[in-house]
């Protein structure tokens, strides 16, 4: 396409707009605390690593934010875009941070939502006011628009949380 200067130029200052973005968390998160990415779609909760979308390239790379050990082990380490978890296992995966990405807000057999349920309440981040329902159509991407979009709204999030 004729573009790879641009291309470089603009990778360049996107490094540098982590770099800054990672230093203004630093001084505001705490390096013990965890993060998670849920998606509710379709009756399921799926948890998310670092691959492809959802924001998990971006929050797990890009941020270098710490995954509860659990996500690390099964679904990072083992090259795994996502993990479907049942409302049983959810406790599980309790996370500092959730970030939020949800398609279908009640959806239990009763029409209660998911929220209600005892394993979401023991969420440290529940616990804490630290979920952030973030906006679905911008953590689908994983192109550069959305690559900016999720960086400003991730820490957009975490600072105004802190």
């Amino acid at each position: 396409m004729g573009k790879q200067r641009e291309a470089e130029v603009w990778l360049q200052a996107f490094d540098q707009h982590i770099a800054a973005a990672r230093e203004r968390l630093g001084r505001c998160l705490s390096a013990q605390d965890t993060f998670i990415i849920m998606k509710i779609v379709s009756g399921k909760i799926y948890i998310y690593g670092d691959l492809r979308s959802m924001g998990g390239p971006m929050l797990y790379q890009g941020l270098q934010l710490s995954p509860p050990p659990i996500v690390k082990e099964q679904i990072i380490d083992a090259k795994l875009l996502n993990r479907c978890v049942s409302l049983s296992e959810l406790g599980e995966y309790s996370a500092d941070h959730v970030f939020l990405i949800n398609y279908e807000s009640n959806w239990l057999a009763s029409g209660e939502s998911f929220k209600a349920h005892p394993n979401w309440k023991k969420f440290a981040a529940v616990r804490k006011n630290q979920v952030y329902e973030v906006n679905p159509d911008v953590f689908y991407g994983f192109d550069p628009l959305s690559l900016k979009l999720q960086l400003q709204e991730i820490v957009d999030r975490l600072s105004s949380q802190l």
